[in-house]
């Protein structure tokens, strides 16, 4: 067992094992008014204690810290001296070529051109930066996760049928977040899959419809959509994939509608209602 010493006579803290070798010595700084243990004193008090707390536990490195708390920010020492080196080549022979490798330095820590184009412009570095994802979207640790399932209603109707909003969402054989989570300390390999981002910028529309209505359905027929979200509107569109399924002991057939949604107002897992505008079939009666 790993022992902890502190020496205040020596400000040293030493870490011994359980021969009493050294294997590890801090400097350390005891309190001003020396030792004691009566309460507002504001000495160091003896004995044995126990961490309450590890101040930057769970923290990435290098964040900054302010009062004990961390502010948010992380501290970057190239940051600054890209900033650094920019503004020396712009004072300088203005090498077109330096100057554009030392903006590329800069994007590549996330600094976007109207920031680096503030820096030129105000001949100053920033002391704080605000950096941004490249992607925008929703953050799933699991392929299917936010996605749920999907319930469908059945009925002997094609033209009011109920169905749900899906997403295409890539699988990977990667085991890093199996179990949906992301652990500091987690082993990772090059080409391991951490998390997906969804965009949403285009959903499906996935219609259930009972299989007595497989000859009336084809692929492009015209479609009226109405979102429980948003009730008074409407959407008109196609129907782009069809796949027979077998489920639950009754067939029925799967309808899938590609939806544009560059403002991301259709959410996953919403019902939708609609009309489709089936084939007209010809038959022959023989009567009784």
């Amino acid at each position: 067992m790993i022992k902890i010493d502190v020496s205040v006579s020596s400000q040293l803290l030493v870490f011994k094992d359980e021969i009493k070798n050294e294997l590890l010595t801090y400097a350390i700084a005891t309190a001003k008014n020396g030792v004691g243990e009566q309460l507002g004193s504001n000495c160091t008090p003896r004995g044995k204690h126990i961490v309450r707390a590890k101040i930057g536990g769970g923290c990435p490195y290098n964040t900054v810290f302010a009062g004990r708390r961390p502010t948010g920010e992380i501290y970057s020492p190239e940051l600054n001296t890209y900033q650094e080196e920019l503004l020396l080549l712009l004072k300088g022979n203005n090498d077109s070529t330096l100057t554009n490798k030392a903006e590329e330095k800069l994007r590549l820590l996330g600094v976007t051109q109207t920031q680096i184009n503030t820096i030129k412009k105000t001949n100053n570095t920033f002391s704080t930066i605000n950096t941004y994802s490249p992607q925008d979207g929703y953050v799933f640790f699991k392929p299917l996760s936010g996605m749920g399932t999907m319930k469908m209603s059945m009925s002997s109707s094609a033209n009011g049928k109920m169905g749900g909003m899906g997403n295409a969402v890539n699988i990977s054989n990667s085991e890093v977040s199996a179990d949906g989570q992301i652990r500091e300390g987690n082993y990772v390999n090059k080409g391991d899959v951490l998390f997906w981002v969804n965009d949403l910028k285009e959903v499906w529309a996935i219609l259930a419809v009972d299989n007595s209505h497989q000859q009336e359905l084809k692929t492009g027929a015209k479609t009226l959509l109405i979102s429980e979200l948003y009730k008074k509107d409407t959407i008109q569109s196609e129907i782009s994939f069809l796949e027979p399924i077998y489920q639950n002991n009754q067939k029925f057939i799967m309808s899938r509608i590609y939806l544009k949604n560059p403002s991301a107002k259709y959410k996953i897992n919403s019902l939708v209602e609609a009309m489709i505008n089936t084939a007209k079939i010809s038959s022959i009666r023989v009567p009784y």
